[in-house]
């Protein structure tokens, strides 16, 4: 009996590789993937190469052609066929859809007697209200706000990110529904994997990236998107240059043209900036030759549902991190202030405080904290109490 995770993608997306297959591989019963996706056939060869990695099973059904609301909606309205054959195939004792239109996949095509995991993983519908690609009184909000509900009520085990997002779920299910539904299972990293790095590593990491041994390297990994204050980002590091005249800025990026402009819009030299697209497969070893990590995001109403996986790998591999308060549950879990900054907000006064703390900060702990909040382990462990629930 094995599980079936259920998932709607776009083109540019590699969160399976990074925090689902991780999970998948190494529960107890085997997992499959069913990824309804945009993307292309050399990325969904990728993503299957990723699979068979981790020993989880992988299903691609390739959408094709118009807009991006046009393929969602053919993919939830012919989607039966290929659920119930994948519900057989792989003799699925739980099935567990990712979001909304997986969410939707389920409600209208899954017989009733199978048992649901409802993966909410963050609030999409008002994520994008935030964002503004949608408005919060257009019919598709509230038709995602209609599945979201209606999932909750037919699942067995809901999984979230966030106490924050439980609370938000619990509110909208309405009168009646039962908190202990609900699993609070933060994302996690490999602690093996995600670790600091030995002197003779570091040093030599840290000469191919053209940085000095007793030079501060701040790092950030990640797309340059609004939602993640990129401008304030660079203003961070402007300042951090002035009080460590060695300073260097790692940007791990694969948008190295618009970080490029924004380091030079805020005035950083482009010797003090180290740009590099890097693969998966090196951003732990980059991540190691670093000494603090920096991770903003726009505390939004949406916000609310995020576990900022940056985070988890930043202190994982001993780097302090500068956050920003008010985002998922960072308030709670970033306890010690030896390996956690938060940002209360993005003025001159706060920036400067923030590079004040980084002389103070401390890497065995910022480890430390990451191993009690956000090791991969503790991660498997939660999905297991989860399922062992969703099959009772």
């Amino acid at each position: 009996m094995s599980l079936l995770f259920v998932t709607w993608d776009g083109q540019a997306t590699n969160y399976l590789e990074g925090l689902f297959f991780p999970v998948l591989g190494r529960l107890s019963r085997p997992a499959h993937v069913l990824q309804f996706t945009t993307a292309d056939e050399r990325s969904i060869e990728r993503i299957g190469r990723a699979a068979e990695s981790f020993g989880v099973g992988y299903r691609p059904v390739p959408v094709r052609g118009g807009r991006a609301a046009a393929r969602a909606g053919r993919a939830l309205l012919e989607s039966r066929t290929s659920l119930r054959r994948a519900v057989r195939e792989v003799d699925a004792s739980v099935v567990m859809p990712r979001s909304m239109i997986p969410a939707g996949m389920v409600l209208a095509h899954l017989p009733r007697h199978i048992p649901v995991a409802f993966e909410a993983d963050g609030l999409m519908q008002d994520e994008r209200v935030d964002f503004g690609v949608w408005r919060a009184n257009s019919a598709r909000y509230w038709a995602a706000r209609s599945v979201e509900v209606r999932t909750l009520w037919r699942a067995r085990v809901v999984l979230t990110r966030t106490e924050r997002a439980k609370s938000i779920l619990c509110a909208r299910a309405g009168a009646g529904f039962p908190r202990e539904r609900v699993f609070v299972v933060p994302n996690g990293k490999d602690e093996d994997q995600f670790c600091p790095l030995g002197a003779g590593e570091r040093e030599a990491t840290r000469e191919e990236l053209g940085i000095a041994p007793t030079a501060f390297a701040l790092v950030y990994v990640g797309s340059i998107g609004p939602q993640y204050l990129p401008e304030a980002m660079f203003r961070l590091f402007a300042r951090l240059k002035r009080a460590r005249t060695d300073a260097k800025f790692l940007v791990l990026t694969h948008a190295v043209e618009e970080a490029r402009a924004l380091a030079e819009k805020a005035g950083i030299e482009p010797a003090d900036l180290v740009l590099r697209p890097a693969g998966a497969s090196e951003v732990p070893r980059f991540l190691g030759a670093a000494d603090a990590g920096v991770a903003l995001r726009k505390n939004s109403f949406s916000q609310a549902a995020v576990c900022p996986i940056k985070v988890a790998e930043y202190l994982l591999c001993g780097l302090p991190v500068v956050a920003t308060r008010g985002v998922g549950d960072l308030d709670r879990q970033l306890d010690d202030r030896s390996a956690a900054f938060l940002l209360e907000d993005l003025g001159d006064a706060s920036l400067d405080s923030a590079v004040d703390w980084l002389s103070v900060a401390c890497g065995a702990a910022s480890r430390k904290l990451g191993e009690r909040m956000f090791g991969l382990r503790s991660a498997i462990a939660g999905y297991e109490r989860a399922l062992a629930h969703a099959v009772e």
